[in-house]
C-alpha cells in the first residue's frame, strides 16, 4: 500500500515538475556568466577581480518566445548575484530585467566577494521564482594584487613591462607562467557596452588606461552619459586615470573630458588641433629622459631614419595652463606628458598613443610604460624584515590597515567576563547537570526516570540565568562605534587666477555595531549638510555605496584569504537599488557587524578660505617655504591642525575655531617634521577608556606612501584614500605652477546617547546613521535608541600659488 501512494504521488509531481523545466527553458537562458576584466595574458584566461572589492559581473542572457516584459512600468524579472561576506553571509545585488521575445543581451550587475576561492551564484528570479541559475568560479587574484586596466582595447607591451617589474617569489623559485608578473596583473575591456554603468565597478582597478585609437569606441562612450559618469565617479574617489591621446581624435577626446559628466569639470583638455604635420616631432627626447631607468642606454624616439612622431596638442600656445604638472614637455613649451589632480583621483594625459604605430615601433617602449606604472601606482609592499622586495603572496595580505582599523572600530565599553568565572560556571553546569542530578533522583526521589523532565529543566534554567546575567552585565543598548574621513576639494576646480572657484566633499564612514538582540537591520548613510554649515535643500543625501568591511587577511576570524562555504544558519541580506544601502543585515545577539560607505556631494559654498603661497627664495630675509592665511568656514571646531606641504608636514595649531579669524601661516622649514616621523596625538585629551581609538589607522590609510617609506605596511582595499602623491620632494626649480597642500585636522570625539549627539547643535554630525530605513524623500530620520561614539577626521586639498620672492 506504501508503494502505491508513493507512485501515485510521483504520476501527479511529474507532469508539474515537467511543466516547470519547460516553463524555466521557455522563459529564459543564461548563456554565460564572466566575473571581473579579461585578462590580457595569453597564459591566464581567468577573468580579474578582487576579493574584498567590487567587480562587475557580465551575464548573456537569451529570452525565449515569449521573453520577460515590464507591467506596468515595471520589470517583472530581475537578474541576482549571490556571493558570501568575509563572515560567510551571503549578500545579493539584483538588476531588473527587461527582454524581448528571442532577445539575447549581456547585462552588467554587481557583487562585493568577501572570501576568496568562494562561488558565486547567478539566478534570474521573476514572480518569486527561479526560471534559470548558474554558479560561476570564484577564484580570484592575490590579496594585495595590482590591477591595470585597459579600455578601448590593450596595451600591447603592458604585459611585458610588468613581467619586467615583477619582483622574485620568496622562495627564490620560478613563478607560475600564468602568472610571471604577479603581483602586478593586466587586464582590458574592448567593448564600450562592457564597461561598467556604476563606478564601485572599476573599484580593483589601480590604473585605467582609455585608449583613444578607435573611433566607434570614442563615439559610443560619449552617447552613453552613464559609462562616462562611472568612470568619471571612479576617478574623482581616488582612481588614476591616463590618456593616451590620438592627435586625429583630440576632439573627441576634448569631447569627452568637457562631458557633463566632469563635475567639477576636467582642469585640462586638449585644445583644437592644428595640421598633424606641423605638429610631427621628428625627436621626442624628453619621453626618452622620462623612460630611462638609470639602467641602460637612451633609445631614440622614433629610431634613426623612421618619419617624426604626430602628436597631439595637451595644453594651448596662448595660455599654459599652471594647475598641472608636466613629467615631459619640449624646450618650445608643449606638453608631452603631464598629470593634472581630479578629486581624490589624477589624470593623465599623453601626447601620442601607446597602442598603435611610432610607439610600438620604439625600442624603449617597455622601459616607458614599467616608468609610468612606478610613477603612478602604490609601491609593491615587503616583506617585514626584508631588504629585498620579494614577491610573497600570504606576507602580501598580512597586518593590513583594513585590519587595524577594523579592530580598532571592535573595541566597545562593555565588560567582558574573565575566563576563569566562564571556566567555572561550565565546571558547576556540569556537576548540576550530571553527578548532582543523578545523585538526587537515585537517592533522595528513587526515580531516575524523571531525569528526563529534569535534565532539559536544567538546561533550560541555566540557559535563562545565563541570558539575565548576560544582559545585566553587558546592557540592553545598541551600541555603534562610527568614524568618518572627510576630504574637501579645493583644488580642482579653480579660476582664471589660479584660486578656488568650486569645492566638493567626498566622505568615507566606517562604523561597527553593536546589537543587543538578535535582528535583521537595514542600513543606509545620510551627508548633513549642516557640518559644513549649510541648510538642506531638497530631499536627503544619501551614501552611494554601503557595503560590509572585513579583513583583508590570509588566516584568522573573519579574513578575506581562506576559503569557507556560506553559513546555512543565517540569511542572505541584500543591497539596495545601486548598493546604496542594505537590507535585512542578520547581527546575531551581543555580537558585532563592521559596515563602510562613501558618497561625494558639490558644496554651495567654500567650507574654507586659503590663501597659500609657496616660496623658492628667502622672504624678508627669513627660508619660508609656505605663507598666507587660512579660515574654516565649518560649523565645528577643528584641533589637532597639520598642513602637509611637499615631503614635510607642520604643526600649525592646536585648534582652528569655526568661524574664528583666519589663521596666518608662515611655515619655516626649520619647524617641520618629516611625515615618515608624524607624531600627531594618538589619543585625544579626556577622551573615556575603553572607548574606541581610530587614530592611527586612519593617519596611516591618508598618507601611508609617506609614512611607510620602506613598503611593509599593507593596504589591500583602501589605497585609494592615500594621498601622498601629492606630497613630492621639495624642488626648487621655478615653473611657476600650481603645488598642492594637504591640512589634516580632527573633531572632538562625540560620545553618549544617539539622540543627543544628533542633536548637539556644538558638535553636528558629519554623517547620519539609518538603521531602521534607508535616506529618501519625505521619510523621517529613524534615530535609534543606544549610544553612539563618532570620530571625525578631516583634510583638505589646497591650492598654493607662486609667491612673490
Amino acid at each position: 500500500m506504501r508503494y502505491l501512494v508513493l507512485i501515485a504521488l510521483a504520476c501527479f509531481a511529474l507532469p508539474g515538475a515537467v511543466c516547470a523545466q519547460g516553463e524555466k527553458a521557455a522563459a529564459v537562458k543564461i548563456d554565460s556568466v564572466r566575473i571581473g576584466f579579461r585578462s590580457s595574458s595569453a597564459k591566464d584566461e581567468l577573468a580579474r577581480f578582487k576579493v574584498g572589492l567590487w567587480t562587475p559581473v557580465f551575464v548573456k542572457l537569451t529570452a525565449g518566445p515569449d521573453g520577460l516584459r515590464a507591467k506596468d512600468g515595471r520589470a517583472q524579472a530581475e537578474l541576482a548575484v549571490e556571493a558570501s561576506d568575509s563572515e560567510d553571509v551571503g549578500t545579493i545585488y539584483s538588476v531588473p530585467v527587461e527582454l524581448g521575445p528571442g532577445e539575447s543581451r549581456t547585462l552588467i550587475t554587481y557583487i562585493k566577494p568577501g572570501i576568496r576561492g568562494g562561488s558565486i551564484k547567478v539566478s534570474l528570479q521573476a514572480r518569486e521564482r527561479t526560471f534559470a541559475e548558474s554558479v560561476a568560479d570564484g577564484l580570484s587574484l592575490d590579496l594585495g594584487s595590482h590591477l591595470y586596466l585597459s579600455l578601448g582595447g590593450q596595451v600591447p607591451d603592458l604585459q611585458a613591462a610588468l613581467k619586467a617589474l615583477a619582483p622574485p617569489q620568496s622562495d627564490g623559485s620560478s613563478m607560475d607562467p600564468a602568472r610571471e608578473t604577479a603581483p602586478r596583473f593586466a587586464a582590458f575591456e574592448s567593448e564600450a557596452a562592457f564597461l561598467p554603468m556604476h563606478w564601485f565597478g572599476y573599484q580593483p582597478a589601480d590604473i585605467v588606461v582609455f585608449n583613444t585609437t578607435s573611433e566607434p569606441f570614442l563615439r559610443t562612450v560619449l552617447g552613453e552619459p552613464a559609462r562616462l559618469k562611472a568612470l568619471a565617479q571612479w576617478v574623482r574617489r581616488g582612481g588614476k586615470l591616463v590618456i593616451p591621446v590620438a592627435w586625429e581624435h583630440a576632439d573627441l577626446v576634448r569631447q569627452l573630458l568637457q562631458n557633463a559628466a566632469w563635475q567639477p569639470p576636467v582642469p585640462i583638455v586638449p585644445p583644437p588641433q592644428a595640421d598633424v604635420k606641423k605638429n610631427a616631432i621628428p625627436r621626442l627626447l624628453p619621453i626618452e629622459e622620462f623612460a630611462q631607468t638609470g639602467k641602460g642606454r637612451i633609445r631614440p624616439f622614433p629610431e634613426i631614419g623612421e618619419r617624426p612622431v604626430p602628436v597631439a596638442f595637451l595644453e594651448s600656445d596662448k595660455a599654459r595652463s599652471l594647475a598641472w604638472e608636466v613629467w615631459a614637455q619640449m624646450r618650445d613649451g608643449r606638453a608631452l606628458l603631464g598629470r593634472m589632480p581630479y578629486g581624490l583621483g589624477q589624470i593623465v594625459l599623453i601626447a601620442f598613443p601607446l597602442d598603435r604605430g611610432e610607439f610600438l615601433a620604439w625600442e624603449g617602449r617597455v622601459d616607458f610604460l614599467m616608468a609610468l606604472v612606478q610613477k603612478l601606482d602604490a609601491r609593491v609592499t615587503a616583506k617585514p624584515g626584508q631588504a629585498e622586495i620579494r614577491f610573497d603572496p600570504e606576507a602580501a595580505a598580512r597586518q593590513d590597515l583594513t585590519t587595524d582599523l577594523q579592530q580598532a572600530l571592535d573595541v566597545f565599553d562593555v565588560p567582558v567576563i574573565p575566563f576563569g568565572w566562564v571556566a567555572l560556571f561550565i565546571v558547576i553546569y556540569i556537576l548540576v547537570v550530571g553527578p548532582l542530578d543523578y545523585l538526587l533522583l537515585k537517592n533522595v526521589f528513587k526515580r531516575l526516570e524523571w531525569t528526563w523532565i529534569t535534565f532539559p529543566v536544567v538546561v533550560l534554567a541555566v540557559s535563562a540565568l545565563a541570558y539575565v546575567f548576560a544582559y545585566a552585565i553587558k546592557g540592553r543598548d545598541l551600541k555603534v562605534n562610527k568614524v568618518d574621513v572627510i576630504d574637501f576639494d579645493l583644488r580642482t576646480q579653480l579660476d582664471g587666477k589660479q584660486r578656488t572657484a568650486g569645492a566638493f566633499a567626498y566622505g568615507q564612514s566606517f562604523f561597527t555595531i553593536l546589537s543587543p538582540v538578535i535582528k535583521n537591520y537595514t542600513v543606509g548613510l545620510e551627508p548633513n549638510p549642516g557640518f559644513w554649515d549649510q541648510a538642506r535643500t531638497g530631499p536627503p543625501l544619501r551614501a552611494d555605496v554601503v557595503s560590509w568591511l572585513g579583513r583583508p587577511e590570509w588566516e584568522g576570524a573573519y579574513s578575506m584569504g581562506r576559503p569557507r562555504t556560506q553559513s546555512f544558519l543565517r540569511k542572505p541580506y541584500r543591497y539596495a537599488a545601486e548598493a546604496a544601502g542594505l537590507v535585512g543585515v542578520p547581527i546575531p545577539v551581543w555580537t558585532t557587524k563592521s559596515l563602510t560607505a562613501s558618497w561625494e556631494t558639490p558644496l554651495a559654498a567654500l567650507p574654507f578660505h586659503a590663501d597659500l603661497h609657496y616660496h623658492l627664495e628667502e622672504v624678508r630675509g627669513k627660508e619660508l617655504r609656505l605663507t598666507g592665511t587660512l579660515h574654516n568656514n565649518l560649523a565645528v571646531d577643528l584641533q589637532d591642525v597639520w598642513i602637509f606641504y611637499r615631503d614635510r608636514c607642520y604643526a600649525v595649531a592646536d585648534s582652528l575655531p569655526s568661524k574664528g579669524k583666519p589663521l596666518a601661516l608662515a611655515l619655516d622649514p626649520s619647524d617641520a617634521v618629516e611625515i615618515r616621523h608624524w607624531p600627531g596625538k594618538e589619543l585625544e585629551p579626556g577622551r573615556p577608556l575603553g572607548l574606541f581609538n581610530p587614530t592611527g589607522p586612519i593617519k596611516r590609510l591618508l598618507f601611508l606612501e609617506s609614512m611607510d617609506t620602506v613598503g611593509q605596511i599593507r593596504n589591500h582595499s583602501l589605497r585609494s584614500l592615500d594621498q601622498s602623491w601629492r606630497l613630492p620632494e621639495e624642488s626648487r626649480f621655478k615653473d611657476g605652477r600650481i603645488r598642492d597642500a594637504v591640512l589634516f585636522a580632527r573633531v572632538a570625539l562625540g560620545h553618549g546617547p544617539f539622540r543627543s549627539v544628533a542633536a548637539d547643535p556644538k558638535l553636528p554630525l558629519p554623517t547620519y546613521l539609518w538603521l531602521d530605513g534607508l535616506p529618501g524623500p519625505g521619510l523621517p530620520r529613524p534615530m535609534p535608541d543606544g549610544m553612539l561614539a563618532q570620530d571625525t577626521f578631516v583634510r583638505v586639498l589646497l591650492p598654493v600659488r607662486p609667491g612673490a620672492e
